[in-house]
């Protein structure tokens, strides 16, 4: 995995984006905020050098990279979500109607992939609001993400893979969703922000990056 570490390098010196682009009239804003977010799948050669050169730093400086790639597999092997009424306004996910299997997959090009399974379930909640997620280590699994998110992951890249994550799941939700309560007139698109995600890694119920950071 490869990322720019253009967010912090501006933290770092205290600029803010609309700054930068003042100074840089050859880079939009939005290309700028889009390569802070490393939401881009592609970054022009011609916008490193020119960011690199800007901050006084080397290449190696505005990147970070990790030798291996994190994917998810995911199942969706319960959903008995139902419309609240007959006006399909509303869609209310009581306790464990969606459940899924999900396999984290660590790869690298050179080695076996190491493959993590974790049981998925969604908490009480509505379509277009806040929905808790909850994730647990299979049973079968003899080691979970955890130790592998704690040693191996960077604090950089958290954020990364547990964005992708939860889009990964809206996307899958969604798709299922879609596929139950199917009307010309009706579509799902979970936002990934409404997934409430509580993991033995991360919780999005603690307001801490992680649990190594907690004070005890």
């Amino acid at each position: 995995m490869i990322r720019n570490r253009l967010a912090e390098l501006l933290a770092e010196r205290d600029l803010k984006i609309s700054r930068v682009a003042a100074q840089l009239p050859n880079l939009s804003r939005n290309t700028i905020t889009a390569t802070a977010s490393n939401t881009g799948k592609m970054i022009q050669l011609e916008t490193v050098d020119t960011l690199c050169q800007f901050l006084h730093i080397e290449p190696t400086d505005f990147f970070e990279y990790l030798p291996f790639n994190i994917d998810f597999d995911i199942t969706i092997t319960k959903n008995e979500a139902l419309f609240t009424d007959v006006t399909r306004d509303t869609v209310h996910l009581r306790d464990e109607d969606i459940k899924f299997d999900i396999y984290i997959k660590v790869n690298n090009v050179s080695t076996q992939s190491k493959i993590f399974g974790y049981l998925g379930s969604n908490g009480n909640g509505s379509v277009g609001t806040d929905i808790p997620i909850l994730l647990t280590r299979d049973e079968n699994e003899s080691a979970g993400f955890a130790d592998f998110w704690h040693k191996k992951i960077t604090p950089g890249f958290r954020s990364i893979v547990w964005d992708q994550l939860k889009s990964n799941l809206a996307q899958a939700i969604s798709e299922s969703l879609n596929e139950r309560l199917a009307y010309e007139d009706v579509s799902f698109s979970l936002s990934p922000k409404n997934l409430i995600l509580d993991t033995d890694f991360k919780s999005d119920l603690l307001n801490v990056d992680d649990f190594g950071e907690l004070p005890f």
